[in-house]
């Protein structure tokens, strides 16, 4: 039988973790990595069960590596705390792992500003349209960066899942502007 561990990198995301783990349930193994959190976000990981790594991490790629490594199933499905796997997806990534000869597969992403799925124009911009979420653990490795690391992967790209991930990019337009300049200024050191 094939297994997959379902990984999520937060920060104070109480307001958004119990819905993301919560779409997580039918993986085998969850892991969730807590950087610097002062908020309840250790209660509702505990809450799943979740094996919890809890530290403070500078640079973005060695959190998520250490979240990586504790991963221990066939398979690792990677999303953040403002993502959501929906059931269609579930059963389309179990059905995936079963198969794949291939080292990782990208899953589309439906971005959303508030309520408003954002597919063009300023806003669809900040989202992604895709990523290599899906992948055979010890396969992905991040780079040194503070935000959006480089990434890594060993084996072929497989073909692109076919259900998106929601991502809650979001809440608005002040809180995309508020984002954008966070990431300007963390990545202004690199």
């Amino acid at each position: 039988m094939t297994t997959v561990s379902g990984l999520v990198v937060a920060h104070n995301e109480e307001a958004q973790l119990a819905e993301c783990l919560a779409s997580l349930k039918f993986v085998d193994e969850l892991v969730v990595v807590l950087d610097k959190c002062t908020d309840n976000s250790k209660k509702i990981a505990q809450k799943f069960k979740a094996k919890i790594i809890e530290g403070s991490w500078a640079i973005e790629g060695e959190r998520r590596n250490i979240g990586l490594a504790a991963c221990t199933k066939d398979w690792t499905l990677e999303l953040d705390a403002d993502e959501r796997v929906t059931k269609d997806l579930a059963n389309e990534i179990l059905g995936v792992i079963k198969t794949s000869s291939f080292g990782y597969h990208k899953i589309p992403v439906d971005n959303y500003v508030g309520k408003r799925l954002v597919k063009h124009g300023w806003g669809g911009s900040f989202g992604k349209p895709k990523y290599a979420g899906l992948f055979k653990s010890n396969s992905k490795t991040w780079g040194n960066q503070r935000v959006h690391p480089s990434v890594k992967f060993t084996g072929n790209e497989g073909p692109e899942l076919t259900h998106a991930i929601i991502h809650y990019v979001d809440r608005n337009l002040s809180d995309m502007v508020r984002r954008l300049d966070s990431y300007s200024t963390a990545r202004a050191p690199d």
